[in-house]
């Protein structure tokens, strides 16, 4: 049974399957994804901008309540 973590137990890098392990587009040896700082960067930016998007939503929802209070405080100043 092959667990693709490529060691052999004899510390040897090629599992002799020819199978491509590391999904980096070359051949069956070991090593690690060649674009894994660039998924945790896209991971990274992607949050980054759902928080600034959940943090605006919050701020707006913010500004309204601010914007119906004022409007409230007017009509009640002007009746």
């Amino acid at each position: 049974m092959d667990d693709d973590d490529n060691d052999n137990g004899d510390g040897s890098c090629d599992d002799d399957d020819d199978v491509d392990d590391d999904d980096d587009g070359g051949g069956g040896d070991c090593g690690d994804d060649d674009d894994d700082a660039l998924v945790v960067v896209m991971e990274v930016f992607i949050m980054v901008l759902m928080m600034m998007i959940f943090l605006l939503t919050i701020a707006m929802i913010m500004m309204l309540l601010l914007l119906m209070t004022m409007m409230v405080i007017v009509i009640i100043m002007v009746w």
